[in-house]
Formats: C-alpha cells, structure tokens, sequence
C-alpha cells in the first residue's frame, strides 16, 4: 500500500484566494490550492513553505493555523493519501512558477466565486473541503474529511465522503 502524506495551503489575498492549476498524466488538468508531497526528512509545514514557492513564487512567512485534514483510502489502486491544510498568515512576493514537478502551469488570484467554477474538474476530495472553507470560513478548529475511492483508474473510480 503506497501512503502519501501532503501539505496544502491556503493563500488569500484582497478577498481572493490563490489556486494552482496541474496538469495530470493523460492530459487531463485541475485546479487545486497550492501543496505537494512532504519529502523524507522534511516537517509538514517546512514542505508547505517550499511547494508555495516552487509552484506560486510566493514566500509564506508565518502559517496560521491548521484548517483542515483530508484522508482518502483508495484500496483497489492500493494507496493512500493524508493531507493537512494550513492558512497562511501573510505571504510576499509575485506569482512565478518554476514547478521542478512540470505539474502546475498557471497560478493565480480568483474571486471565491470562481473558485467553484474552476475547481469542478477537481476530485471530489480537493473540491469538496476546499469549497466548505471558502463558502463559510471557520474560526477555530481543525475540520476533518474522510473519502473512500474504490476502481481502478480515474475514468472509472467511484468517490465516497465516510466521515
């Protein structure tokens, strides 16, 4: 069973949040708030800091809090994928891409709004918290979400929420 642990961030900025588009095997793309994998050795927030830059040129200097944990068991392509969510304090710099992944290819500030709209392409898993949190922000607490995906390929898997 491959188990991957991800750190994700949400950025804001005059009222708008910041997403990352990726571009997938097979050519298909979506939208997601910046993050990445947690490298051997490295603490969650520390790989946070350096997947913000890699994938948006933005420098986050303090991560406020933690907003939300997202589990996903898929047991017929025999992985599984932790992911815990900060918001970002402040953050400086200018949008500038320089993925050594070649995953993300445009980043940018979108409107809550839009933020739906672009991310229906999105697994269900990404949209899904990412949504509840920018359609009604929560103050304290860590929310978590738990999905189950059972198939064999994207093209054919099905998404269940179990918590």
């Amino acid at each position: 069973m491959k188990r991957w642990q991800v750190a994700g961030g949400v950025l804001e900025h005059d009222g708008r949040v910041l997403l990352v588009e990726n571009q997938r095997r097979g050519g298909a793309s979506d939208w997601s708030p910046p993050g990445g994998v947690v490298d051997p050795g490295e603490t969650l927030l520390s790989a946070l800091s350096r997947e913000v830059v890699e994938e948006t040129g933005l420098t986050v200097s303090v991560w406020e809090r933690h907003l939300y944990c997202v589990t996903v068991e898929a047991p017929d392509m025999e992985w599984t994928m932790s992911a815990d969510i900060h918001l970002a304090a402040s953050h400086s710099g200018e949008i500038a891409i320089d993925d050594p992944d070649q995953i993300v290819t445009q980043a940018r500030w979108v409107d809550r709004s839009e933020s739906a709209q672009l991310m229906e392409a999105s697994p269900q898993w990404l949209r899904e918290p990412f949504s509840a949190w920018v359609d009604d922000p929560w103050s304290t607490g860590t929310r978590r979400f738990r999905y189950r995906v059972t198939g064999t390929d994207r093209a054919s898997f099905r998404v269940n929420r179990t918590d």
